[in-house]
């Protein structure tokens, strides 16, 4: 498995390590660790590009996953999970949650997409998905939680 994660923003909200372990978590949750991802933070301007570019929906998204997996030319290439950081501070603010929580939803979200999770087919597809990313979401927080108090002295 690998995880190329990159930001063009500042302060993504999460710090890219985390942002990998957590793919990976998810990946490996999922029964996917022969295969490459990338994850991209990215600013609003950015997200609205691709947004109205690639879906044809005017404005800017929270979250964009481009599959390749199934295509002749990608190999063991998953994809790509965008993240807009902007709005991710935006929904935590709403939310009243960390930045970090809200990033991590939306990574997940994006990853649960790609490998083939889709909440636009029927409701019962939109409940399966929401219950992988809950189950995910849990599984992140606990082995943050973990990791935290293994650092401790």
């Amino acid at each position: 498995m690998e995880v190329l994660v990159k930001s063009s923003v500042k302060r993504p909200g999460m710090t890219l390590v985390n942002v990998r372990r957590l793919a990976e978590q998810v990946l490996r949750a999922e029964g996917r660790t022969d295969v490459e991802v990338g994850i991209l933070l990215v600013g609003r301007r950015a997200m609205t590009t691709l947004n109205e570019r690639y879906t044809r929906r005017r404005g800017v998204t929270d979250v964009l996953s481009f599959e390749m997996a199934g295509r002749e030319f990608s190999g063991s290439v998953l994809g790509d999970v965008y993240v807009c950081a902007d709005e991710a501070r935006a929904q935590a603010k709403s939310a009243g949650e960390p930045i970090g929580d809200s990033v991590a939803r939306l990574v997940i979200h994006g990853l649960l997409h790609m490998v083939g999770y889709d909440h636009t087919k029927s409701h019962r597809a939109a409940r399966a998905m929401e219950e992988r990313q809950e189950v995910h979401g849990r599984a992140w927080r606990k082995s943050r939680k973990a990791r935290a108090r293994a650092v401790r002295p």
